[in-house]
């Protein structure tokens, strides 16, 4: 069975260390909360992104798309949808839905595009090189059950 080092297995502190570990077990839930957020609000996992650089690149934008919506918050207006109630203290998610506000307000320092007329498109016939499809990993090869087949009955049952 093996040997029992804990008595207590679910106690949470220790006694060396017992309230740095409690904040962090505490602070784990705003770092649940964010990755919630990030994935949902932010759609950290949406795009389908097949090289590893540019996996990263987008999840280093996470963080800062997060600080710029908590100091655009001082300056956002809330503008709650119907359903919701209006705040005085925005919470990032609610500051993200009035964002657009902001964005059209400070403009951008890029000229806008001239006009060139319709583009032509892909010519007629022209097909993108299929994407590079990766086998999926796995961790250890499946195992079939095995079943147990009743052997028919030799002999019909009298009734």
């Amino acid at each position: 069975m093996g040997l029992k080092l804990f008595s207590n297995p679910f106690l949470l502190n220790s006694f060396r260390n017992g309230a740095r570990s409690q904040l962090k077990y505490l602070r784990r839930f705003a770092i649940e909360h964010w990755y919630r957020f990030a994935k949902q609000r932010l759609h950290w996992t949406l795009p389908q992104i097949t090289s590893t650089q540019a996996a990263e690149r987008w999840s280093a934008l996470m963080p800062l798309m997060t600080w710029q919506l908590w100091f655009a918050r001082l300056d956002c207006v809330d503008a709650p949808l119907p359903w919701q109630s209006p705040q005085d203290n925005l919470a990032p998610g609610r500051v993200a839905q009035s964002f657009a506000v902001i964005i059209a307000a400070i403009g951008t320092p890029a000229i806008p595009p001239k006009l060139r007329g319709k583009s032509p498109g892909r010519s007629l016939g022209d097909r993108l090189p299929p994407r590079i499809r990766y086998p999926t990993v796995k961790k250890h090869a499946s195992k079939r059950k095995k079943t147990e087949k009743t052997p028919a009955p030799t002999h019909p049952i009298a009734i």
